[in-house]
């Protein structure tokens, strides 16, 4: 009877264990499949980026060697005295040059929308587009700079929304540059609205929205220079091509 108590426990101990790896193994397999990592390709570059860190910016479209956001989320509103309300979010995107082209900039541009409540109520954007090569060396950075003020102010309960656009550029042209194929590019985008704490005046409300986010990669073609040898072997070769000519 004890003999046969032990193998049952034993048998159940293995089945409790053997469970217990199955629930790991799911678990890991479910977390690594969520981490996927994705990687499209225009006409000269590849872009590459985490499907699961993209948070407000959404899923990219890529066109060319442009890389397009399209957010549906990414705004910032600020109500009756609340202050300043930010939104913020960063997006990584790793980019490899194929063959025979050299990297020579980056241009960021971006659009949206907003409204402002009475002239106590302001709404921004600001954030930065970042560049570094794949062994962290070399660093370039630019501002996301507005083209414009955001001045036109709506009477309250108006919800007329007015246009807004913003930009930022890097260049990989120079010396340190040449030869780097791969590079890390990093998309910084802050929108922040604010209505006067102290202003009783009626109703305040500042809304700001990003709509569009495009990043367009500018190369040039890599020049490959002939070696020196081959140059020798083709002369070379022309020799001998002309003594076999003569000789005939």
């Amino acid at each position: 009877m004890a003999s046969l108590q032990n193998h049952t426990t034993s048998r159940l101990s293995r089945l409790s264990i053997q469970a217990s790896l199955a629930c790991l193994v799911l678990t890991f397999g479910l977390s690594v499949s969520h981490a996927a990592s994705v990687t499209e390709c225009g006409d000269t570059i590849c872009f590459t980026w985490d499907d699961t860190a993209l948070s407000i910016f959404g899923t990219p479209s890529i066109v060319g060697d442009k890389i397009i956001f399209d957010p549906t989320t990414f705004a910032a509103i600020s109500l009756n005295g609340e202050g300043v309300v930010t939104t913020n979010a960063t997006v990584n995107i790793t980019i490899d040059v194929m063959e025979g082209y050299t990297l020579d900039s980056m241009s960021l541009a971006e659009a949206g929308d907003y409204f402002l409540w009475g002239t106590n109520s302001a709404v921004s954007v600001g954030g930065q587009l970042r560049v570094r090569d794949d062994a962290d060396t070399l660093l370039v950075t630019d501002a996301i700079t507005a083209s414009g003020p955001f001045d036109i102010y709506n009477t309250p309960y108006d919800l007329t929304t007015h246009n807004w656009d913003a930009s930022a550029n890097v260049s990989l042209a120079g010396a340190e540059w040449n030869g780097v194929t791969q590079v890390v590019m990093k998309i910084e985008n802050i929108l922040s609205a604010y209505t006067v704490p102290s202003d009783n005046s009626g109703a305040l409300q500042a809304f700001i929205e990003k709509k569009e986010v495009g990043v367009e990669v500018d190369i040039v073609t890599t020049v490959i220079p002939v070696p020196a040898a081959a140059w020798l072997f083709g002369s070379g070769l022309l020799g001998l091509l002309g003594v076999a000519r003569r000789r005939m």
